[in-house]
């Protein structure tokens, strides 16, 4: 349904962009991005140059601070992996970055493809940030360039063989081998991808797929950073060994400036897709620091100072959270990258075989602090078979996030290069290749989404799947990209399900950067999400299906259905066999008018398919009703639009929408309160959200039918009336109806009341008889609406007349009165003159209250 958005809401998103623009200027960052600004061309080239002069900045001031105070800025660990000082924290820690160190192909579903002879991901421009640079000569790379990377390095080399070797080594197969792959150097990664990454469908040329197969350091790390090997904690400047209260690294899961820097990178670049690794530091619980052994903590005074670690009062091993939970590093916690953790091999005698993935040990678990759903995904990354830089056959094997990432990277190249054969050279934004890598991926470990697996196991065919569909299909609704805005706030796909296989449905957007944490608190559940879309899924029983949601209070818990007000991603999944088949709908709406303006979404959707059954009507009752009247019109049927309203429509006198009850496959209900429409033939529809019309027939307004407010026939008795005069008992005279009469002599009157309150188009009733009237003798019938007060005549009998039937309407100012009453007056100058009344009965038409006459 299309809603315009009202005075309240709007004054709340302007409240919204407001208070998000005051929180980004107080912390120095720019307010008021706009989605898609990176192609133009002068804003590009801008922000890239503010990114790298304040790259520069920072990473010259901590080399000169660690020179000063005789640390390593950089240096080489033990097993071959490289690290760098780049920056010093807000809160005076210096930052590192760190390398996070055929099963994948066959793993992953690339393989499967390429047995398929296709999809080596050919043209598709992928950018590497990482230490060095690769080893473009090994026999492996005949895409591979390197860019602005200097310094032959074993671990980029690594990472360029998992998306492009050419499978000279057998054991060795990249995903995207024809992909061209372009390689840059970590110190300046968010400029260099400001001004390569592509913000538009014409930026054919730049980076669409950019891994980043390194993180920051955080909390303990082994090394040799202040010049002694051993354990160094990277929390919060502390000493001893405590973190400002906490006994944990609160940049675990936090939305830093990191994040938010390729949060606001990819909303201006939405063409881009940035994959990064999960980190390594879960398993720091088994190889971490332990009592007696000497350690490092940072002091604000530049320095690294020693301390013997002590379990009781010593911040905590990284694993020590249920078992590794809150472990990703604030890096990879951005909501518009798509971050990956490593399990073990899931193939099996060369078949991909996703029950044997386990976690690996390392792997980095979510939540994000604010409950999002991290890692979004797991490739293999143990134990991995990896192209070296020794020389140009050298191969190795090694383990990490590092090498999980890339294998996504490669299937994002492949997503990309399935959509330009499919769709005319099509380009996907960021936020439709996300969304096809995880609605496709494989569901491993808890049912839905978990902090652990994210949205499952990678798998390339998978992530395809949609795109074939939606090819063959246009009218499938297998992948949407849409757009909404105040002027519209939700969008409604149709589609019908046979209950046969499971129904997946997947939107993705690429959300506004929020207000990142520069010294963040321990789990700060703040929301970073700024515009919250949600999905909903209407079965044929008119049951609305909710998206999974996670508790992070509860890492381990499994998913359940609910109002997901925390992630850019929401998914559906509708067992097959568990719900009504026949039509669906699918709504995508925005719980306010979209901060900025705008917010575009991608929607991938599978298990429907395009054609619906033929709508058939086998009942519509009742298809009358009279004017004034509140009355429900069922209509059965098979195959009846969901979402459908039942309205009455009628040339010159507009449209009555009903207000629906009952919106199902069989059965579809609305009331209407028929308050004063109009008699006569109107045409009764079902009103679909798309405009179209689904015509049921004909629908008779009848006049309304007037009911007795008041009877009275003298049988018995005249409690109801008060008399004037005399002869106004009931007396066996010969009636008009009935036994007894009400006698009135000359001079007599008699007079009742009753409300009409709620009545209107009032009738009097009566049986009059008269006899001997003269000149100036006659019966007067009075109204008064104030009680008595006032009278108003409003019939008269001035002759003589057997018995006669009367119906006399009663002024329109008696409608709905309180105080009204009637009086039969008899005015006489004789003592002879005889009237008498029988059947008294006062008619009204009730009237109904109601607003289900408009919409």
């Amino acid at each position: 349904m299309k809603a315009l958005i009202g005075t309240t809401r709007g004054t709340q998103t302007r409240r919204i962009v407001s208070t998000l623009a005051a929180a980004l200027a107080t912390a120095g960052l720019a307010a008021n991005p706009t989605i898609g600004e990176f192609a133009n061309d002068s804003v590009r080239n801008a922000k890239a140059a503010s990114f790298a002069a304040k790259a520069a900045a920072k990473r010259a001031e901590s080399h000169s601070i660690a020179k000063r105070s005789g640390w390593r800025a950089e240096g080489v660990h033990d097993n071959g992996n490289r690290y760098e000082l780049l920056e010093m924290s807000a809160d005076g820690v210096p930052v590192y970055n760190e390398s996070l160190s055929t099963d994948v192909a066959v793993s992953s579903g690339s393989m499967e493809l390429h047995s398929a002879g296709m999809l080596f991901g050919e043209g598709v421009n992928v950018g590497i940030w990482d230490q060095g640079a690769a080893r473009v000569s090994h026999q492996e790379f005949t895409g591979v360039a390197n860019r602005e990377a200097t310094g032959m390095n074993s671990h980029t080399t690594a990472v360029a063989s998992i998306v492009a070797a050419d499978g000279v080594n057998p054991e060795l197969h990249g995903g995207a081998p024809a992909a061209n792959v372009q390689v840059f150097n970590w110190g300046n990664d968010t400029g260099e991808l400001t001004l390569n990454g592509a913000a538009s469908p014409a930026d054919t040329a730049k980076i669409q797929i950019a891994n980043h197969s390194y993180g920051t350091t955080h909390g303990w790390a082994y090394g040799s950073y202040g010049g002694t090997t051993g354990w160094y904690w990277f929390g919060a400047a502390h000493s001893p060994l405590s973190d400002g209260g906490n006994r944990e690294d609160a940049n675990f899961g936090a939305y830093g400036y990191r994040a938010w820097q390729f949060d606001s990178l990819i909303y201006g670049a939405p063409y881009v897709l940035s994959v990064r690794a999960a980190g390594n530091d879960r398993d720091d619980v088994y190889g971490g620091p332990r009592d007696g052994s000497g350690t490092y903590y940072y002091t604000s005074n530049y320095a690294w100072a020693s301390a013997t670690w002590n379990a009781n009062t010593a911040p905590f091993d990284e694993g020590s959270d249920q078992g590794g939970y809150d472990t990703i590093i604030s890096d990879a916690t951005a909501k518009n990258i798509l971050t990956v953790g490593a399990v073990t091999s899931a193939a099996a005698g060369g078949v991909r075989t996703p029950s044997i993935a386990t976690p690996a040990a390392y792997s980095a678990w979510g939540p994000a602090d604010d409950g999002r759903v991290k890692p979004d995904l797991v490739a293999v990354g143990d134990n991995v078979r990896v192209a070296g830089s020794s020389n140009d056959q050298h191969y190795y094997g090694s383990s990490g996030t590092s090498f999980s990432a890339p294998a996504v990277s490669a299937a994002a190249a492949q997503v990309v290069d399935e959509a330009r054969i499919l769709f005319s050279g099509r380009m996907l934004p960021a936020s439709t290749i996300k969304a096809l890598l995880l609605h496709g991926a494989t569901d491993i470990g808890n049912p839905g989404p978990d902090y652990i697996h994210g949205w499952g196991l990678l798998d390339a065919v998978g992530a395809i799947e949609p795109l074939l569909h939606q090819a063959a299909e246009p009218d499938s609704h297998a992948l949407v990209e849409s757009v909404l805005d105040a002027g519209s706030m939700s969008d409604t796909f149709s589609a019908n399900w046979d209950g046969a296989e499971d129904l997946v449905v997947t939107i993705c957007w690429t959300d506004a950067p929020g207000v990142p944490a520069f010294a963040p608190g321990l789990d700060d559940r703040t929301p970073t999400l700024v515009n919250d879309l949600d999905v909903r899924v209407r079965t044929a029983d008119g049951t609305v299906h909710m998206p999974f949601t996670l508790d992070p209070a509860n890492p381990a818990a499994n998913a359940v259905p609910g109002d997901n007000v925390i992630d850019n991603v929401e998914q559906i999944v509708i067992p097959a066999g568990s719900a009504a088949s026949g039509p669906i709908e699918v709504t995508v709406s925005a719980k306010s008018a979209p901060v900025y303006g705008t917010q575009a979404y991608s929607l991938v959707m599978s298990g429907q398919s395009v054609a619906v059954a033929e709508t058939v009507i086998e009942s519509v009752t009742p298809n009358e009703a009279a004017t004034g009247s509140d009355v429900t019109v069922t209509v059965s049927g098979s195959n009846l639009p969901l979402g459908a309203s039942l309205c009455l429509m009628r040339e010159s006198h507009g449209t009555i929408y009903g207000e629906t009850s009952v919106a199902t496959a069989t059965v579809n209900e609305g009331r209407f309160l028929l308050n004063d429409t109009a008699p006569g033939t109107w045409t009764i529809v079902l009103d679909l959200e798309s405009g179209a019309n689904v015509l049921l027939g004909e629908f008779e307004v009848l006049p309304a039918a007037p009911v007795a407010i008041f009877a009275d026939g003298f049988e018995t008795d005249m409690e109801d009336w008060t008399s004037v005069g005399v002869g106004t008992s009931p007396s066996p005279r010969a009636p008009g109806e009935g036994r007894y009469v009400a006698r009135m002599g000359g001079g007599s009157a008699m007079e009742t009341f009753v409300s009409t309150s709620g009545y209107k188009s009032l009738m009097l009733q009566y049986a009059v008889t008269a006899k001997r009237l003269r000149e100036n003798e006659y019966l007067g019938v009075d109204y008064t609406i104030d009680g008595g007060e006032t009278w108003i005549e409003f019939d008269r009998i001035d002759e003589d007349r057997p018995w006669t039937f009367r119906t006399v309407p009663v002024p329109a100012s008696a409608n709905g009165a309180a105080g009204f009453g009637i009086r039969f007056r008899c005015e006489s100058g004789s003592g002879g003159t005889r009237v008498e009344i029988d059947e008294v009965t006062l008619l009204g038409i009730a009237q109904t209250a109601g607003t289900a006459n408009s919409k």
